[in-house]
């Protein structure tokens, strides 16, 4: 065989060498980008999901806020006009005085030792401090309620507002990445064509 002839012929087995290679090199690659973009799509569609949810239940549970600290504030407005009622009635009673008038049922009541009416009504006062005691403690609760549910709402609002910030943040760079994995997918498809091209050759 002739030497020119046989350096040809190691020359284009080396050029089908380096063509199996790269040919071999670039599938794995488009095979490997494949799988990138397919992985991320579906982390973005679960990325999606779980923003939506999260937006759903943080509504809802902004609606409950709302409704109970509309509630508590409510109660609480009334508790105060019964509390402010009662002060008014145990203090004007406490200094009630009586036009005194002699009553002969009085007189009799009084020596037949069952009583009568001696003297003006002051109310019971003694009474009338553990009320106002119990509404104090019960306006303590609602003014604990809703000092406990602005803060929860503040926390849930602060929580939600990061986590969405975050996931559209991690959104935007996957379709970023699904975008780049589609350009080096045409382009090692290209690549790819152009090798098969210079193997037929």
């Amino acid at each position: 065989m002739d030497g020119k002839a046989q350096h040809s012929r190691d020359a284009r087995h080396k050029d089908v060498v380096s063509l199996t290679a790269d040919t071999e090199m670039m599938e794995a690659k488009k095979a490997k980008l494949i799988v990138e973009k397919d992985t991320l799509m579906t982390e973005i569609v679960e990325l999606t999901s779980a923003l939506t949810n999260a937006t759903n239940d943080r509504g809802e549970e902004k609606a409950d806020h709302e409704a109970t600290m509309k509630t508590a504030q409510e109660g609480l407005t009334a508790l105060e006009e019964a509390i402010r009622v009662l002060k008014d009635f145990y203090s004007s009673a406490s200094r009630a005085t009586v036009l005194v008038q002699a009553s002969p049922v009085d007189e009799d009541m009084a020596a037949a030792g069952t009583g009568g009416f001696g003297g003006a009504y002051q109310g019971n006062q003694a009474q009338g401090e553990g009320i106002l005691g119990l509404l104090a403690t019960i306006k303590s609760d609602f003014e604990r309620t809703l000092s406990e549910t602005e803060a929860a709402e503040k926390e849930s609002y602060t929580d939600f507002a990061a986590f969405s910030k975050e996931t559209k943040a991690s959104i935007s760079a996957k379709k970023t990445g699904v975008k780049n994995a589609e350009a080096d997918l045409v382009t090692t498809s290209g690549d790819l064509v152009a090798t098969d091209r210079k193997s037929v050759v």
